[in-house]
């Protein structure tokens, strides 16, 4: 059973990130991810003003601790202590500040433990966070930071937790078109068919977005390299 729960800790969110080449060759992943955050803190600060019934109240913000979290996260994991903050930037700021990692895993680990208590067990939006994705993100957060019990038990209790996951017999037919919504599936990006409707420009809620829209995240991928005469891999650096 730990062998499994592990498993679904590392099944939990699929990404595929490469520091170095976020940092070099992809500056602009800073800006959406600032941008990202941006959204949740002014969320979250607002909420309370907006009419909604307090339980709906709750699962929206814990939604949007979900996402800010995720997104804190890649920022964390890929430069390190920079710039935190809980506040909504809402003009032009020239200045920044160096934050301790810890501070940053604080954050995360308070935001995800509320999305956990406050997401429903299902939702009939496929693009929508549910409760056992908060708690196999959890997971694997623990596992990140070393906190393996933590981890294990947190991913044992979305295995245990009667949510209806399970792995795909076939590990095939996770990459078949027809097959885009699976019980292996915790939380996935939901494109559109109507191309317009994905990853198109807005200026303030996707600022590195592509002007006719449609799915560009293949943009964020670099090319095969390491099997060119004298391109090595050096994951060290």
């Amino acid at each position: 059973m730990k062998k499994i729960a592990l498993f679904i800790i590392f099944l939990a969110v699929v990404v595929t990130s490469c520091k170095d080449s976020i940092t070099e060759y992809n500056p602009s992943w800073l800006t959406a991810l600032y941008g990202g955050v941006n959204l949740c803190n002014a969320g979250i600060n607002q909420i309370a003003s907006v009419n909604f019934t307090p339980a709906l109240r709750a699962q929206r913000e814990a939604e949007l601790r979900f996402l800010r979290a995720f997104y804190y996260w890649h920022i964390v994991e890929t430069w390190g202590g920079v710039h935190f903050t809980l506040e909504e930037t809402k003009g032009i700021s020239t200045t920044a500040n160096k934050t301790p990692v810890e501070t940053f895993y604080k954050q995360i680990f308070a935001d995800l433990q509320f999305a956990t208590k406050n997401l429903a067990n299902t939702t009939t939006n496929y693009e929508r966070v549910t409760r056992p994705a908060a708690m196999a993100f959890l997971a694997r957060k623990y596992l990140t930071r070393g906190m393996y019990a933590e981890a294990n038990n947190m991913a044992n209790a979305v295995l245990n937790g009667n949510f209806g996951y399970q792995l795909e017999a076939n590990y095939a037919d996770l990459w078949k078109m027809s097959n885009n919504q699976n019980k292996e599936i915790l939380y996935a990006v939901n494109y559109s068919a109507n191309l317009t409707l994905n990853d198109l420009y807005n200026s303030t809620t996707n600022v590195t977005g592509h002007g006719r829209g449609s799915n560009n995240g293949h943009l964020h991928f670099l090319m095969k390299y390491d099997n060119l005469p004298g391109m090595l891999r050096d994951t060290a650096l």
